[in-house]
């Protein structure tokens, strides 16, 4: 081995360990973190909580579209509104939104169908068509992936009973389904991105998850409205930080949504990681950054060993990591009411790496791919085609 070779590996041995220390440490402050957001879930105490409209954007018909749905008409709600908005009328999806009307056909339910454009991101866009036919105050933007209990909209709208809070938003877990790809996205969720929300959250900080976020219309308009959210690809985290920044609260909620893991091979789930992990850098830099340290520690761990060899003590680490992180997303998912992922569990070194590699090719990704669609990227996730460019506004 040459000096600096020798160098090299002492350095990223290094490196290795001070991240694989904190990423064994990480998990159990998530876990902390995750008790101290739930200490005291209590009962909604409004009884008679104020009617909702709740909007749904579909698009294809996606795993379990009809019982996510369903979850939404069995709400133990007094009085609320559903509004589905598509483009095409030959959207597969169109079927189930059918099906379940004939079956509740007492609930106010509202179909839009127009491929009008106020911006480049097509759910935002969606959602912007049902707005003539909203009804009601509360308004609860919900993905058509994410599926919900009985009592899910009570524990959101009883975060209004504050006249402060503007918006409401709640922690999602991700259902253990399908093959191999399925299995790791779920991981990213469950694994990766809940323990970094936890602790972000117990911290203080605030940001809309794009499963299920209530508002209040009147907060929303003071914040721009739909109009703000059309040009950028986190959508869901530009909502809250407008919301926040028009001088109203945003909550999280004592309730969780299940969302469905998509079905596609690894080049389309790589894509999907490295398009989340860009709007996570370019949103918010300073989490980008801190992930290198608190979240990657088994890869870095696996790479020094790959280039100096292994070694007892660096295999330890690593299985240290993988147990804490295994622990933790069992005991984060039985505080969020959800049923642990055990059968994915298995696959968590191979997560870990696979997250790992969207992570370093999120640093200098400036274009994703996202609905059929190249888009480059701007500041905040800002997005703008990169090829064959539509225009923003297009008239119904």
């Amino acid at each position: 081995m040459t000096p600096l070779d020798a160098l090299i590996a002492h350095i990223l041995w290094l490196w290795a360990w001070c991240s694989g220390l904190c990423s064994a440490a990480f998990p159990w402050v998530a876990v902390a973190s995750s008790c101290y957001l739930w200490r005291s879930r209590k009962q909604p105490s409004n009884a008679n909580p104020p009617p909702v409209t709740i909007l749904k954007p579909l698009k294809g018909h996606e795993r379990g579209l009809y019982e996510n749905l369903l979850s939404f008409f069995r709400q133990d709600y007094p009085h609320f509104q559903i509004l589905f908005a598509a483009t095409r009328v030959d959207d597969p999806a169109l079927a189930v939104v059918s099906k379940l009307r004939r079956e509740f056909p007492s609930l106010d339910i509202g179909l839009v169908i127009s491929d009008r454009r106020i911006g480049f991101n097509p759910k935002v866009n969606n959602l912007a068509n049902l707005s003539p036919l909203i009804k009601h105050e509360l308004i609860l933007l919900s993905d058509s992936d994410a599926r919900v209990m009985p009592d899910f909209l009570r524990r959101m709208a009883a975060t209004f009973e504050d006249p402060q809070v503007g918006a409401a938003t709640c922690f999602f877990h991700s259902a253990v389904r399908g093959g191999l790809w399925g299995r790791l996205e779920s991981l990213a969720v469950n694994s990766y991105f809940l323990p970094q929300a936890a602790v972000a959250m117990a911290l203080g900080v605030r940001f809309a998850m794009g499963a299920a976020t209530m508002i209040r219309w009147k907060a929303f308009e003071q914040a721009g409205g739909f109009q703000s959210l059309a040009q950028h690809l986190a959508d869901d985290y530009k909502l809250g930080e407008a919301i926040q920044e028009a001088g109203w609260r945003l909550e999280l909620a004592d309730c969780a949504a299940e969302t469905q893991p998509r079905d596609g091979r690894g080049l389309e789930h790589f894509r999907h990681q490295v398009r989340w992990q860009s709007m996570v850098r370019l949103c918010h830099p300073m989490g980008y950054l801190s992930a290198a340290l608190l979240s990657h520690g088994f890869p870095w761990l696996v790479l020094s060993m790959l280039w100096s060899g292994p070694d007892m003590a660096s295999l330890k680490l690593a299985a240290l990591i993988l147990a804490a992180k295994a622990s933790a997303t069992v005991l984060i998912a039985a505080r969020l009411g959800c049923r642990p992922p055990w059968r994915a569990l298995i696959l968590l070194p191979i997560s870990e790496c696979f997250l790992w590699s969207s992570w370093m090719a999120g640093w200098r990704c400036q274009k994703v791919f996202w609905r059929g669609q190249l888009y480059q990227l701007g500041e905040q996730g800002g997005l703008e085609p990169a090829l064959n460019a539509t225009p923003a506004v297009v008239e119904p």
